[in-house]
């Protein structure tokens, strides 16, 4: 998923790993290999099944086949690289496998919306963080 700006954009993976690409970086090298990440983030759990960007809030969200929901912010350096600066991991005990991840942002509410494989929805307020 491309964030807003589109100077940045957010892959996930079957090895669990949710990485960060500066697409600055991408169209200068589009005929060439090995283009590195900015951002490699390897705590989720087993396969990413979902990502997203968060936007207003420099958040990305990822979701993985194990249950897990990982949200961590991205900043761009004085380098112009992009960096992680803090995560947090939200409790889904209970929830089910998580199939998917969305972001909604509101005058009032910044919602991250999880869904799982029985069909129930869950929210995330940034604001409130709850």
């Amino acid at each position: 998923e491309v964030a807003k700006d589109s100077s940045w954009m957010v892959s996930g993976s079957s090895d669990g790993t949710m990485k960060i690409w500066n697409i600055a970086n991408l169209a200068k090298a589009r005929d060439s290999y090995g283009i590195s990440p900015d951002i490699t983030y390897r705590k989720l759990p087993g396969r990413v099944v979902g990502v997203t960007v968060c936007e207003g809030t420099n958040r990305v969200a990822g979701v993985s086949d194990k249950g897990s929901v990982h949200v961590f912010t991205v900043e761009a350096g004085q380098d112009h690289r992009f960096k992680e600066t803090k995560s947090r991991i939200l409790s889904t005990k209970g929830r089910g496998s998580i199939t998917t991840v969305t972001h909604a942002d509101t005058l009032s509410k910044s919602l991250l919306i999880y869904g799982t494989h029985t069909g129930a929805v869950y929210c995330w307020d940034f604001r409130r963080e709850r």
